[in-house]
């Protein structure tokens, strides 16, 4: 499957028009129409912010992984899928006071 195709299928699955996602990728309708019928290929930043919105890998995009990570093949149960998809687009500094916040709760536990 083509970039174009990959980027395509990802923007549907997700539920999103061309231009809600392109509005909210913070590029032109055109440049990702142009994407999707792999007529120029995004930037490395922009596949990054793609990813993140599609809820996939940059290796998935790139076609490096013909198949997206699912919960299972992360091994997550259900809080600590529910958790990840709660932080994943969270600030690191944010992220660093969760993982802090959740070691002291853990040595409350012992």
């Amino acid at each position: 499957m083509s970039l174009g195709k990959r980027i395509k299928e990802l923007r549907e699955k997700e539920g999103l028009t061309q231009l809600k996602a392109s509005e909210l990728l913070k590029i032109s309708n055109k440049a990702l129409s142009r994407y999707e019928n792999d007529d120029t290929n995004p930037d490395p930043e922009t596949i990054k912010n793609m990813a993140k919105l599609y809820n996939s890998s940059s290796d998935y995009i790139l076609g490096v992984v013909d198949k997206e990570k699912s919960k299972e093949d992360i091994n997550l149960d259900e809080i600590e899928y529910g958790l990840f998809n709660e932080i994943k687009d969270m600030s690191p500094e944010l992220k660093e006071k969760i993982i802090s916040y959740a070691k002291f709760l853990k040595q409350q536990e012992k």
